[in-house]
């Protein structure tokens, strides 16, 4: 291999690694569009007004003749992170809750299969970001139970964000929040044992405990409703080619092969033009 196609790619991959690293140590959040979750092919929604502090109240639907979805993910290849986003009508970067993605990743929505949760309640020692398998995953949202053996832990400063909506959502007339919710790619992909081309399903709740499903839940359910009601459509990762890294130096690597392939083509048939003159 010519040295310098070595030392690209010996690059591109201490880069790859580097970014890995910077990644687990803490997120680097999208600058790009987030997807947003669906449910039955429309946005995915949750009423206003329906539970209490408001800082569990995850909201989404028509707002003044707008559509807002309650709920967003990013798969950021490149910085090896998974993200995701929560509507809410307040701000509760100060409060005790807990706010939680739900997954089905084995296609029976009738059970949670895994939780990833930010818990701001319980003792300073307990507040954190955890991965984690349902131990029981329904019938119903007040029937889950989380399992104390987490898969991942992660620290709140490090892989949680509050912001001001960017869209400008005015749910209960007032301003509404995101929440923005981070892990390593790589990390929830070897934990479920996804590839970014399999499907799963998401859902959003928020509770009063660390352990279980207390306070809202999406799609207009309740923590008696059957989990399978509140899950939006299923959908896959698919990694975004901008995003990623190995992508771009993939199709520079690509360009610069095929400029030196017809430098050679060039050379030869100069080489064939000379020897058919002498």
């Amino acid at each position: 291999m010519h040295t310098g196609f070595r030392t690209l790619i010996a690059g591109a991959a201490l880069l790859a690694l580097l970014g890995a690293s910077r990644a687990e140590a803490a997120a680097i959040w999208p600058s790009g569009p987030w997807v947003s979750m669906t449910a039955g092919g429309g946005v995915y929604y949750d009423p206003v007004g329906d539970e209490n502090p408001h800082t569990t109240d995850v909201v989404g639907g028509d707002d003044g003749g707008t559509l807002y979805s309650a709920g967003f993910y990013v798969q950021d290849v490149g910085n090896d992170q998974i993200s995701f986003r929560i509507r809410l009508d307040a701000n509760g970067v100060s409060s005790n809750d807990v706010w939680q993605i739900l997954f089905d990743t084995d296609g029976d929505a009738s059970t949670i299969d895994w939780v990833l949760e930010l818990r701001q309640s319980g003792s300073p020692s307990g507040q954190q970001v955890i991965f984690t398998q349902a131990s029981t995953g329904g019938p119903t949202y007040a029937d889950v139970a989380l399992s104390t053996s987490y898969s991942w832990i992660g620290a709140i400063p490090d892989w949680t964000r509050w912001i001001g909506v960017t869209d400008g959502s005015t749910f209960d007339d007032d301003a509404d929040f995101f929440l923005d919710i981070g892990m390593p790619l790589s990390t929830f992909q070897s934990i479920t044992g996804l590839s970014a081309y399999d499907t799963l399903r998401m859902a959003i709740s928020s509770s009063t405990s660390h352990s279980g499903i207390t306070k809202d839940t999406s799609l207009g359910t309740s923590p008696s409703s059957p989990v399978g009601d509140g899950f939006g459509d299923s959908f896959t990762f698919i990694p975004e080619p901008g995003s990623g890294l190995l992508t771009g130096l993939g199709v520079w690597m690509l360009a610069a092969m095929r400029a030196r392939a017809r430098r050679r083509g060039y050379a030869s048939s100069a080489s064939r033009s000379e020897a058919s003159t002498l």
